[in-house]
């Protein structure tokens, strides 16, 4: 768990339910990540309350994010759309856009904006805005989340092939990588773990 300004970071491992196991078992990878949302959202609204007065930072926003293979995932908690930069290397931050830039143009729409939010020796968390297409945008209107699910995958998917770029870039071994949406406000969080 990991308190940035405005936005609680918490990483999970080994969260999987006998159900969801049973699942992933018959090769039900979509249902597993539908049911955890289900479950992890009516969570979530209990939890937030709790979290924000136990920190004295009132959340409002969360997002969230499962790897079913590793048996992990990624939940972050916000407060309004804080304003939190990393302090790095420009040089550093604008090759990480390039490389960004150049994985994402297979998968997503180019970015209108890119910041490094968080950065240690755990974690890099990115804010991507301006991502979605056309297409993704009217789907999410249309509520059918399932869909953007299978994208979301997919895309998570793409970057993983890119692993090593990324690790050179960092240079440190890429633990998961996750993919935060919020596409109420079309914008994503790009967030990449690093081994201990």
């Amino acid at each position: 768990m990991s308190l940035k300004g405005m936005r609680l970071y918490v990483y999970l491992k080994s969260y999987l339910t006998p159900a969801e196991e049973v699942l992933l078992e018959s090769d039900e990878l979509y249902l597993a990540h539908k049911f955890r949302s289900k479950v992890i959202n009516a969570v979530i609204k209990e939890f937030i309350p709790e979290v924000s007065e136990v920190l004295g930072v009132e959340f409002d926003r969360f997002y969230h994010d499962w790897n079913c293979d590793t048996n992990t995932g990624m939940i972050l908690l916000e407060n309004g759309f804080s304003n939190d930069v990393a302090k790095i290397d420009m040089p550093f931050e604008r090759e990480l856009a390039q490389l960004i830039e150049k994985v994402g143009m297979h998968y997503h729409k180019s970015p209108s904006q890119l910041k490094v939010v968080k950065y240690t020796h755990n974690i890099c968390a990115i804010e991507l805005k301006e991502v979605l297409s056309q297409l993704e945008e009217l789907v999410f209107k249309k509520g059918n989340m399932d869909l953007l699910l299978y994208q979301s995958i997919e895309i998570k998917r793409g970057y993983m092939m890119h692993k090593i770029q990324f690790e050179d870039l960092f240079p440190r071994i890429i633990e998961d990588l996750f993919m935060l949406w919020d596409y109420e406000n079309d914008r994503n969080y790009l967030v990449f773990v690093f081994t201990r």
